[in-house]
C-alpha cells in the first residue's frame, strides 16, 4: 500500500511559554486528530519559520504571531512524504521544500508544469511517463529508490492529502479559539494559503 502525508517541518528551538508545545523535530504530518500540544507546536514552528531570529521571547501570543500574520506569502516548509508500505521505500521532503511547492505535484499530472521542486539533499524527483508515475527518493543518488504508481492513483492520494489538510485547518481553527482567540480567522487563512488547500 502506498500512503501520502503533508508534512510540516518542526522542531523546538527554545523554551516557548505561550500555549503548550509538544517535544519533537522532523516532521509532523497535518491531518486531523492532532493532541492540542501537536497543533501547538505546529503554530510555533510556521511561525518562527516565516520570522527572523528572536532576540528576546515574545511576550504574547499576538506579538509571536505577528509577522507571520501579515506576510502575503507565507511558507510551511516540509512536503509530502510518501511510503510504499510493501517495499519500505519512503520518499521524504528535501531541504528548502515546502508544502505550497509539494502541491505542484496536481499541476504535473495536470499537465501544466514542466516539473516540481520538492527539495535537495536528498532531491526527490517525480517524472510521468504515459499513465505511471515514477517518485525517485533522490535524483543525485546512484542506487536511488522509486515509488510506482499510476496517476489516478497519485490523484486519489493528493485527494486524501486535500481533505487531511481541511480537518487539520479545523482543528486549527478549534486550538486557536483557546490559545489565539483574537488571530482565528488571520491564522487559518494563512496557514492554509501555506499549504495551498486551494491549489491543490
Amino acid at each position: 500500500m502506498i500512503v501520502m502525508e503533508a508534512v510540516l517541518e518542526v522542531g523546538t528551538p527554545e523554551p516557548f511559554t505561550l500555549w503548550p508545545v509538544a517535544a519533537a523535530h522532523g516532521y509532523l504530518p497535518l491531518r486531523g486528530g492532532l493532541l492540542d500540544a501537536e497543533i501547538g507546536l505546529a503554530v510555533q514552528s510556521f511561525a518562527y519559520s516565516n520570522d527572523e531570529p528572536r532576540s528576546t521571547p515574545a511576550a504574547s501570543a499576538s506579538e509571536f504571531l505577528r509577522t507571520v500574520l501579515l506576510k502575503d506569502q507565507p511558507v510551511a516548509f516540509g512536503g509530502y512524504r510518501v511510503t510504499d508500505t510493501t517495499t519500505g521505500v519512503a520518499l521524504q521532503p528535501g531541504c528548502c521544500s515546502d508544502l505550497d511547492e509539494a502541491s505542484g505535484l496536481r499541476d504535473l499530472l495536470r499537465g501544466t508544469a514542466g516539473g516540481v521542486f520538492l527539495g535537495h539533499d536528498p532531491s526527490p524527483e517525480a517524472v510521468i511517463e504515459g499513465n505511471a508515475v515514477h517518485l525517485f527518493t533522490d535524483d543525485d543518488e546512484p542506487g536511488r529508490r522509486v515509488i510506482e504508481l499510476g496517476v489516478d492513483d497519485l490523484h486519489r492520494l493528493l485527494d486524501g492529502v486535500k481533505q487531511d489538510l481541511r480537518t487539520f485547518l479545523e482543528d486549527l481553527a478549534d486550538w486557536a479559539v483557546a490559545h489565539a482567540p483574537a488571530h482565528r480567522a488571520a491564522l487559518v487563512d494563512s496557514f492554509a494559503r501555506a499549504v495551498n488547500t486551494a491549489g491543490l
